[in-house]
């Protein structure tokens, strides 16, 4: 039989006991620490407190005397309730609540768990002002949302400001992956190897993300998992192989093969080191990355997943691929710099120091103080992903410690105003350097419209709608995404007031891209029913080609040989310099796109340069296209 997972109510048992025990020894450690203001690049710094946080209970105490000369205590002072956060834990398959989620929150004086109820709602009510971040939510079934201690992306004030909008958590569900491991040569199976699931880019957090499973004599496994990530199979005498999840659908079936190991291949070798400050003392808890500088092998070799250092700063790598090049580590807002590994080296030394602060301010149009926003932070440097914040701050202040150096760009969003301009930081290299900016929000608007059968014209129920590249895709205060009601109506929240491009996507139905023009604030979407066995396409009115970034415009790869670009005469290679008159550079990649697309049979004006280097004017038409 295949190796079966424990039953679900077992596992989430598990799950909570674990996380006890992890938030308690977590706590301990922030407390002992005396840093309770450290974070790393994923969270906003604990906001400053600028008023008193009120009185807390007091510590009795002994005057050394008898019980018949003590004092009668004091009357404690009764405190009114603050205001309480609320939000919602929605499935991000279809955008319902999720009842009996156990939601996590950290503050100073402890952790606090609530239950969402039968329409995955949920409120907590601080027990005092101050800060507190949303550390962990759990739910029967799903991916657990559960960032590194410390390191949470939701970081709230209390008490909640006047109009703070709800918290809504999407948390993907979990499918059933069922697998088999067997030889390259003959497919033989191949009993006793490990599977482990790797999520790309996760660091060790409360609630662990990683999957392991050990194959049966049939070399089988199967067991509950997220919807995407890497699966890596390890056996003796084998070469590892890798596979990624692919495919649709609640259960999800994979083969990955394994090469027979050369007889004189060795094995990966181990490696070890510490983690200390700049003087010298062991830094327990951080975490040491991996990084690649050199080609991998042929067939190439998953990268350990990132490994937290003991209580005496001590860590290791079981096996490290040859084509690693670079440890880092990470503790807090300490940071080292990536230390060169070479190929068998068995020990290195990483040593942390404050990293950068970028900090400051996000305001509206009129000055006022943005109390809730997303705010997000791109490094640009290649391969870095984006990093959104979601913060909730009466004075609109914002802090991010333990950053690299060098430029990043930031951009924020709320939901009753469209996104700031994107502001282009250089973060000095020197420890504990700071950079302070202020953010300006935009004018925005609000965006209602109705997804429709284009052939019935009947509402669809539960598309997903979502602004593309909005700063607050991954915001939990900000709903650049939803789904449809069952009358097929959504709205959006946070839309710049310029050319948005929204895109609509529904079970058994095309996925279309609508740009809607500045100012709108309706639209109606009609989606292409999919007929037998279609593989879905996407459709949209844009200028048919394949645009990529350069230096100073847009170069256009393939064109649709039916799209306006192809009939204005453009050829792959050409540079779009210009859009309407404005150049790419001010525009920005995002925006420069945005405005290729718009209405059916409108003209967008372009300031071409050949491959020649000769510049041109041309008009192109705005065509249907699919692909």
């Amino acid at each position: 039989m295949p190796a079966q997972p424990p039953p679900r109510r077992h596992r989430t048992w598990v799950w909570s006991v674990a996380l006890l025990g992890l938030l308690a020894a977590a706590l301990l450690v922030w407390l002992l620490r005396e840093r309770p203001g450290a974070e790393g690049p994923a969270s906003a710094a604990a906001p400053r407190i600028t008023g008193s946080s009120g009185p807390g209970p007091r510590a009795e105490q002994s005057t050394g005397g008898s019980k018949t000369d003590e004092a009668a205590p004091a009357p404690r002072e009764v405190r009114a309730a603050l205001p309480p956060f609320t939000g919602r834990v929605l499935s991000g398959a279809d955008g319902r609540g999720i009842a009996g989620a156990e939601v996590t929150f950290f503050a100073p004086e402890g952790a606090t768990s609530v239950r969402s109820g039968p329409d995955g709602r949920f409120q907590l009510v601080p027990s005092r002002a101050g800060p507190h971040q949303l550390a962990a939510v759990l739910a029967e079934g799903y991916v657990p949302f559960g960032p590194e201690w410390g390191q949470s992306p939701i970081r709230l004030l209390a008490p909640a400001p006047p109009g703070t909008p709800e918290l809504v958590v999407s948390l993907e569900p979990e499918i059933r992956l069922k697998g088999r491991v067997e030889a390259q040569d003959g497919g033989a199976p191949i009993g006793g190897a490990t599977v482990t699931l790797r999520l790309p880019g996760t660091q060790p957090g409360v609630v662990s993300s990683e999957r392991r499973w050990t194959t049966d004599g049939r070399g089988e496994f199967s067991g509950a998992a997220p919807a995407e990530g890497m699966l890596l199979a390890q056996a003796a005498g084998f070469s590892p192989a890798v596979e990624p999840l692919r495919g649709t659908g609640e259960t999800r079936t994979v083969t990955l093969r394994l090469k027979t190991a050369p007889a004189d291949a060795a094995p990966e070798p181990p490696l070890g080191g510490r983690v200390v400050d700049d003087r010298g003392a062991p830094v327990p808890d951080a975490v040491v990355t991996l990084g690649v500088s050199r080609r991998p092998r042929e067939g190439g070799s998953v990268l350990p997943a990132p490994v937290a250092a003991d209580a005496q700063g001590r860590f290791r790598f079981e096996a490290v691929p040859a084509q690693v090049g670079w440890a880092q580590a990470r503790a807090g807002d300490l940071l080292s710099d990536r230390v060169g590994v070479e190929p068998g080296q068995a020990e290195v030394v990483l040593t942390v120091h404050p990293g950068g602060v970028l900090a400051g301010r996000v305001v509206h149009a009129d000055g006022r103080p943005a109390t809730a926003f997303a705010l997000q932070l791109v490094r640009l440097r290649r391969g870095e992903p984006s990093r959104t914040l979601s913060v909730v701050d009466p004075d609109g202040q914002w802090e991010v410690r333990g950053l690299a150096s060098g430029a990043w760009e930031l951009q924020a969003l709320a939901a009753d105003s469209g996104p700031s301009e994107r502001v282009r930081v250089e973060l000095p290299a020197s420890p504990g350097a700071r950079v302070e900016k202020e953010l300006r929000l935009r004018g925005g608007r609000r965006l209602s419209g109705v997804v429709r059968d284009m052939t019935s014209r009947v509402p669809i129920a539960g598309a997903r709608v979502a602004m593309e590249s909005s700063p607050g895709e991954d915001s939990v205060l900000v709903r650049t995404g939803t789904f449809t009601a069952a009358d097929g109506a959504f709205q959006l929240e946070g839309v710049p007031d310029t050319p948005v491009s929204v895109s609509v996507e529904a079970d058994r139905y095309n996925r279309r891209i609508v740009t809607v023009a500045r100012g709108r604030t309706q639209v109606e979407v009609s989606l292409r029913p999919l007929v037998a066995d279609q593989t879905p396409s996407t459709d949209l009115v844009g200028i048919g080609a394949v645009v990529n970034r350069t230096e100073d415009g847009l170069v256009l790869g393939n064109l649709v040989a039916s799209g306006g670009a192809a009939a204005a005469g453009l050829h792959p290679g050409d540079v779009v310099l210009r859009v309407d008159g404005l150049t790419v550079a001010e525009l920005g990649f995002t925006d420069a796109v945005q405005r290729l697309r718009g209405e059916e049979g409108t003209m967008v004006r372009l300031e071409v340069r050949r491959a020649d280097g000769t510049t041109a004017i041309v008009d192109v038409p705005r065509r249907p296209i699919s692909f």
